[in-house]
């Protein structure tokens, strides 16, 4: 298996540092849920189809998010095991792609390697 470069970059949820990447083919931002505080969640549940076609249903949070990508508040769904921490959509106000390249990008041996712990 080849490992390619993921555009990731270094950022925080609620304070907590995280490994960060955008997705500019999803239309909402995703964190793990461990990472929302209880009285974050919003009480409702979004709709989201993943990567393989399955549409699976999520609760949300509002969360405080400080990334290459986007720095404030943001509604995000929360999953157990996301391909990555958080994940910025193409929300309003969010940069793309081009933000990695001034940030930090990471192999993703070791975004998989250790997902809760990072270096800057």
């Amino acid at each position: 298996m080849v490992l390619e470069k993921t555009p990731c970059g270094v950022g925080t949820v609620n304070g907590h540092k995280v490994k960060v990447m955008t997705d500019t083919g999803s239309t909402t931002c995703v964190v793990n849920q461990s990472l929302a505080d209880a009285e974050q969640t919003t009480g409702n549940y979004e709709l989201c189809m993943l990567t393989d076609g399955v549409v699976k249903r999520f609760p949300t949070a509002i969360v405080e998010i400080n990334t290459p990508y986007y720095k404030g508040t943001v509604k995000a769904l929360c999953m157990e095991n996301p391909v990555q921490e958080l994940i910025v959509g193409d929300v309003s106000g969010a940069t793309g792609v081009e933000a990695c390249y001034k940030a930090e990008v990471v192999d993703q041996s070791e975004v998989i390697g250790n997902r809760h712990e990072v270096e800057c």
